[in-house]
């Protein structure tokens, strides 16, 4: 564990008696302090506690700026934590800040005393960030939706969206104290990252709702330097109710008899073991952006409130629907392989989204194209897969094809019939240099075929995507590159604040902090590279992070299990031992909230090189000194 220096400032009762009397602050901020002190063993003499009267404007922000000041010797890097249970307000421009004890007193020039502005903080926090790091977090138990915090990169900021007090104190710093308690109880403080302690504190009270500010999210709770929050894992929750929820569904390609491993928290260490005393689950019924979710055998009650899932296998009938391989010449150690992977064996090349053959003595995937791609992205030359690995193995052979696996079915995964966002989304295709120049759509039937010359950088370009719908959307964008099965997000990216999509509105991606779509020539001896846009649109707020696929990556094989299994597969001891009643009933079905609520959209993308300058209708060249592509 770090060290922790924490400044805590709790105020009840205000100087001016026309502001309201706060019952708990203080006592919660004492709370606070206790746990600081006495739980995570920080040095008292770290923990500087201003309270009521002590809890001036001049004194806040002198303990801001004149830290460490008495404290032992702050390192770059220590945790640095201000804690503030008080008042909050906006002045009469509309600025938030918080509100020390004696605003709206008159000082002695004869004004009034003002707050601390959310400005004023950011200016005095970044003082502290250029000198001792970015591990600082502020803990407000006050309105956050009063501030505007521009997504820091200095600190995070948690705090309320509607600060309440219960008859035991401030509902907010409640559940701070008892989830940062029992993490340590549990010797699991080390993994619990920002994203994953917001999580907890909503499970801990779901009327209590959390926002969160800061770039810094992913990373460990007051510990910048420890390993962030991986891609892979989605957010489990076991309810009130007994139910198992996932937060992932139809919209993510999360299918019933979807099977999942379970994990503790959701950062990358190797030490985030699975809970093998729960074991696996299985998908019970699933909704737009949900599912409900059963075990495979074992009793369910020590799964912790809030857990975190990752997929291993999806349906067999599922995966095959969408995913056929042809076998050529391969020989029959690997042949025998193939039921792993999920996938439908089929006799003719033009059949198939994947080619298994022997090359150069190994065992190789070749890409033929997604199913419904139109016959341009099914051309005669057959991505190779590139091999990882430089000798055979069984082991190697499924960890390859279950990757390839994976990024077919996610591509070809299409808008189920009943959409009526299918009809109501219009994605066109753009090109311009730093700003949109043409606003022709170069897409033909969601397809586009560009020239490029050799060694030139192509771009950038841009998706203008309109909604038509009479709601508001949230929208995703992933670039699918097949010779490499990878799946890397392309909007919203990791730096972009997030907004909905309003009816009736069109948004440009690549125009922002996401950057233009380049094409470079990654392989040489290729005249023709082929790439993929997957759009998704969801009218309920969720989080598509999980899909992410990296090219090389043995976290991911090791997680998402992408390797050779040497024991039977668990389906073939299931003892369902559910919770409630409601989820047998439930079992094996997909439940629609009325017509489904979600779509997506693929868009092919094929680069012919040339040997010259040549135009390919209204797309040229970018000046060859643009950036790489992503």
């Amino acid at each position: 564990m770090v060290n922790i220096f924490a400044i805590i400032v709790a105020i009840d009762h205000y100087t001016n008696n026309e502001l309201p009397r706060l019952r708990s602050a203080v006592s919660d901020a004492k709370k606070f302090a206790q746990l600081l002190i006495k739980d995570l063993q920080v040095p008292e003499a770290n923990v500087q506690q201003l309270y009521d009267d002590m809890a001036t404007k001049e004194a806040i922000i002198n303990a801001v700026s004149g830290l460490p000041g008495d404290y032992s010797p702050l390192q770059p890097d220590d945790a640095i934590l201000f804690f503030f249970s008080g008042l909050a307000g906006q002045a009469e421009n509309g600025v938030g800040m918080i509100c020390p004890v004696d605003i709206s007193t008159s000082l002695p020039t004869g004004i009034l005393q003002t707050g601390i502005s959310d400005s004023t903080l950011i200016r005095l926090i970044n003082q502290l960030a250029s000198s001792y790091g970015n591990n600082i977090t502020l803990l407000l138990d006050c309105d956050s939706g009063l501030f505007s915090w521009n997504d820091p990169s200095s600190f995070v900021v948690v705090a309320p969206v509607d600060a309440t007090e219960t008859e035991i104190g401030g509902a907010f710093t409640e559940s701070v104290v008892n989830v940062l308690r029992s993490e340590k109880k549990f010797n699991t403080l080390q993994f619990l990252t920002v994203q994953s302690f917001i999580h907890k504190l909503q499970a801990y009270n779901d009327k209590c709702a959390i926002e969160c500010s800061g770039q810094n999210t992913d990373h460990p709770l007051f510990n910048r330097a420890g390993d962030g929050a991986y891609h892979t894992f989605i957010l489990g929750q076991r309810e009130v109710s007994g139910n198992i929820k996932l937060h992932a569904g139809l919209a993510h390609g999360v299918l019933p008899e979807t099977k999942l491993a379970f994990f503790r928290s959701n950062v990358k260490s190797t030490e985030n073991a699975k809970l093998d005393d729960i074991g696996y689950f299985i998908v019970d019924s699933a909704e737009t952006t949900t599912a409900a979710l059963r075990p495979l055998a074992g009793n369910v009650l020590s799964l912790p409130s809030i857990f975190y899932a990752t997929e291993t296998s999806y349906p067999e009938g599922e995966v095959g629907k969408v995913v056929k391989v042809v076998v050529q010449d391969l020989p029959e150690q690997y042949v025998r392989l193939l039921p792993s992977s999920g996938t439908e064996t089929v006799d003719q090349v033009e059949d198939a989204n994947m080619t298994l053959k022997l090359n150069a003595e190994k065992p190789s995937v070749y890409w033929n194209g997604a199913k419904g791609d139109k016959e341009s992205l099914r051309g005669d030359y057959k991505m190779l897969i590139s091999d990882i690995e430089n000798e055979p193995s069984e082991g190697r052979f499924v960890r390859m094809l279950k990757k390839a696996t994976r990024f077919a079915y996610h591509l070809s995964r299409t808008s189920p019939a009943d959409s009526l966002l299918a009809q109501s989304l219009h994605v066109q295709l753009l090109r311009g240099e730093g700003k949109i120049t043409h606003t022709d759509d170069l897409l033909n039937d969601l397809c586009v075929e560009l020239k490029q010359k050799k060694d030139k950088i192509l771009g950038p370009f841009y998706l203008d995507i309109l909604n038509a719908s009479n709601y508001d959307i949230w929208l995703y964008v992933f670039i699918f590159d097949p010779q490499s099965m990878s799946i890397i997000p392309w909007y919203p990216s990791s730096s972009t604040n997030q907004v909905k999509l309003q009816a009736g509105q069109r948004r440009t991606i690549g125009c922002g902090d996401e950057e233009g779509l380049l094409f470079t020539w990654k392989n040489k001896d290729k005249e023709v590279e082929l790439s993929y846009l997957k759009v998704f649109a969801t009218k309920e707020h969720t989080n598509f992070s999980f899909l992410m696929q990296q090219y090389i990556s043995p976290t991911e094989d090791r997680v998402r299990e992408h390797r050779l299994q040497q024991f039977p597969d668990p389906r073939s001891d299931l003892r369902v031992e559910t919770m409630d009643d409601d989820l047998q009933t439930m079992t094996g079905k997909v439940k629609f909230g009325g017509l489904a609520e979600w779509t997506t959209v693929r868009i092919g993308i094929v680069c012919n090189r040339v040997e010259n300058s040549v135009s390919a209708g209204n797309v040229v060249e970018a000046p060859s000194n643009t950036p790489t592509s992503p």
